[in-house]
């Protein structure tokens, strides 16, 4: 159930798109705000193919609402951890989902927001955005998983020179280090996720599916079971009934060209 905290949920075409609109506060994000985008992924039924997780406003997201009631108390440790550990479920679902997610950013990509990004498969920005790991400065520390999440994109090194001194990183370095994978050049950065989602979805859904789950879980793995798993995901998708189609009017028009 979505409890309206600041977020618009719409289709178009074979796309669902999500903003966050909280612009007053810079997109800052709370427990209930990660609630809600959980509860609109899961919303969307079957003819929802690709997702755009978007901002309205100037601003992808400052991060985490520091101000948010209960923020600094510290009185009840297991009820504070379960909260933070909202991010996770959140960044779990997005990440590990059945449908590819799109993030179009754009100014600040700060803390939990730059968490939130680096959970979805790609990643779009326009020029003015920047990425930027503060906590240190304001006596906190992420915990949205950019220890894990965005290290697992740019680096451990790199992310740990960020979490030390705090500094933004600019739309040309993020680039530079995979951190985004898409300059809009000229265009609103939404509409441009939009065309790329759009593009996506016309894909076989079960290729889609392996896509964003064979590369992020075979990670951890040898090489020799991560080769095992992508040649059965290969298997499994060659013999399935959309992909026969696929690979038969694929070869009707190669053959009627020639």
């Amino acid at each position: 159930m979505i409890n309206d905290q600041k977020i618009q949920v719409e289709i178009s075409a074979s796309v669902g798109i999500i903003r966050i609109d909280r612009p007053e506060k810079k997109n800052a994000i709370n427990y209930d705000m990660l609630a809600d985008i959980d509860a609109a992924i899961e919303s969307f039924d079957e003819s929802v193919k690709v997702i755009v997780l978007s901002t309205t406003g100037d601003d992808f997201s400052a991060g985490l609402d520091l101000g948010m009631k209960g923020q600094g108390e510290g009185i009840n440790l297991v009820r504070s951890m379960e909260g933070a550990r909202g991010w996770e479920k959140t960044m779990h679902r997005i990440r590990y989902g059945t449908r590819p997610v799109i993030s179009a950013l754009k100014g600040a990509v700060i803390g939990g927001g730059l968490e939130l990004a680096a959970s979805t498969h790609v990643r779009v920005a326009d020029k003015t955005a920047f990425f930027q790991l503060p906590e240190a400065q304001r006596g906190v520390f992420v915990g949205g998983g950019a220890t894990v999440s965005v290290s697992g994109i740019i680096g451990y090194d790199r992310v740990t020179e960020l979490l030390l001194t705090g500094r933004k990183m600019d739309a040309q370095e993020a680039q530079s280090t995979g951190l985004i994978h898409y300059c809009a050049d000229g265009i609103d950065v939404e509409e441009q996720a939009l065309a790329i989602a759009k593009q996506i979805a016309t894909n076989h859904d079960f290729s889609n599916y392996l896509a964003i789950h064979v590369p992020a879980r075979s990670k951890g793995m040898s090489d020799e079971h991560g080769f095992f798993m992508e040649q059965l995901a290969a298997v499994l998708v060659r013999f399935s009934p959309e992909s026969q189609q696929r690979l038969a009017g694929f070869l009707n028009r190669k053959n009627s060209s020639s």
